[in-house]
């Protein structure tokens, strides 16, 4: 007999436990399908942020080659210093090294960054030392993120030649 339900009587043990371990069962599949949700959300935010972190390491390759551009021909500030990368500048041809530079880095700004814009400033600031002259430039690369819904990117490059 049993104590709890006088009318009911157990023979053995696993008539005791009869049902119980389909509701186990069931509990542990809904234990393990929270988990792969996680999982599955987990992945999806890595994509996104390693899509950011290519665009960023993209932008940064960029504004360096600039620089190093900027570098091999220094004495051309009136045309490199008030430069915006746009689509009419990429299918411009550039006149002289400084102009093709311009070109080609006009139409790689286009093609990597997705509603990729660049600009470059350069202004020269009068040093008292031994230097002189020094010519200060920043690159600034501007896109959006479409993985992440379109937000805004900026990377800033400052240099001094």
């Amino acid at each position: 007999m049993n104590a709890l339900n006088p009318g009911k009587t157990y023979r053995t043990c696993r008539d005791r436990a009869s049902g119980f371990t389909l509701l186990e069962v069931l509990i542990a599949l809904v234990v393990l399908s929270i988990g792969l949700l996680g999982i599955a959300a987990l992945q999806g935010v890595g994509l996104r942020s390693s899509q950011g972190a290519y665009l960023t390491s993209q932008a940064s390759l960029l504004a360096y080659d600039m620089a190093d551009r900027i570098r091999a021909n220094p004495q051309t500030l009136a045309v490199y210093n008030g430069f915006v990368a746009n689509d009419a500048n990429c299918l411009a041809a550039g006149a002289g090294l400084a102009g093709a530079d311009l070109q080609e880095w006009s139409c790689a700004v286009r093609a990597l960054l997705p509603d990729g814009t660049g600009r470059i400033d350069g202004v020269q600031v009068q040093d008292f030392g031994i230097i002189g002259t020094i010519t200060r430039y920043t690159i600034t690369l501007t896109w959006r993120d479409l993985q992440d819904g379109g937000t805004p990117w900026e990377y800033v490059l400052a240099i001094e030649i």
